[in-house]
């Protein structure tokens, strides 16, 4: 009697067809229809997928190639990321991919943008000099460091990384931008020349392990130099993520 009961209340909330299912439909026309009341205020339409807490997420282990395409809703950022959750850093809804889980929305910005406006003068010849850009406008993950100059994030990927400086100098010579990986020049910019001044640029794609990985601008100079800059638009650092 009781599998009777049963199976009648489900039969008043859902309906097949074939080997399709519906939900407060008996004609489903896909594997699985939902049916709202979007014409009745008062009844909230929607799916809720499983809410689990971050922490909770890196816990489980059952997840593989069978869960595929599985999806969750992440209601905090609790734990430590792992392997498979490296990506979850924001709340909200994650597809398993069959080794790690994916945001399904338009993630935040992976970057930070920053900008030096006041005089820096130091002196040439090798190594290159260390440029720390003091002012973050653009640094929503907190992984640039405005007091030693360094971008790490924390996510492994690569990063997109364009820099710029004004370098104002009497004495001519040479005079390059450069960027630094774990504190060694990797990239070496290009430099235009004016009549007491050069235009120093550099762009490059780095990968950074989203750990201990960091990356920094420096500058190259045969002699002493000035670094002039009377607007954030000549002379900036920025980075952001541009795959994984």
């Amino acid at each position: 009697m009781r599998k009777l009961f049963t199976l009648i209340i489900l039969g008043v909330a859902f309906g097949a067809k074939a080997q399709n299912v519906g939900v407060n439909t008996t004609d489903p026309k896909a594997t699985l229809q939902v049916v709202g009341a979007p014409g009745t205020a008062g009844i909230p339409d929607g799916i809720i997928p499983p809410k689990l807490t971050r922490a909770q997420l890196i816990a489980k282990t059952g997840y593989g190639t069978d869960q595929i395409g599985a999806i969750v809703y992440v209601t905090d950022l609790s734990g430590t990321t792992n392997a498979a959750t490296a990506s979850v850093l924001q709340i909200g809804h994650y597809s398993f991919d069959g080794t790690k889980w994916n945001n399904m929305l338009i993630p935040k910005f992976t970057g930070f943008l920053a900008t030096r406006n006041t005089n820096y003068t130091f002196g040439g010849g090798t190594p290159s000099k260390l440029v720390v850009y003091p002012t973050s406008t653009d640094n929503p993950n907190g992984w640039y460091n405005t007091a030693n100059g360094r971008f790490t994030p924390q996510v492994a990927g690569y990063y997109q990384f364009n820099a710029a400086l004004r370098i104002v100098s009497s004495t001519g010579g040479e005079k390059v931008i450069l960027l630094a990986k774990n504190g060694i020049d990797v990239n070496t910019g290009v430099s235009l020349a004016g009549s007491n001044y050069y235009m120093a640029t550099v762009s490059a794609v780095i990968y950074l392990n989203g750990t201990t990985d960091y990356v920094d601008v420096r500058c190259y100079a045969d002699n002493a130099l000035t670094d002039i800059v009377t607007t954030p638009i000549t002379s900036f650092f920025q980075g952001y993520l541009v795959g994984q």
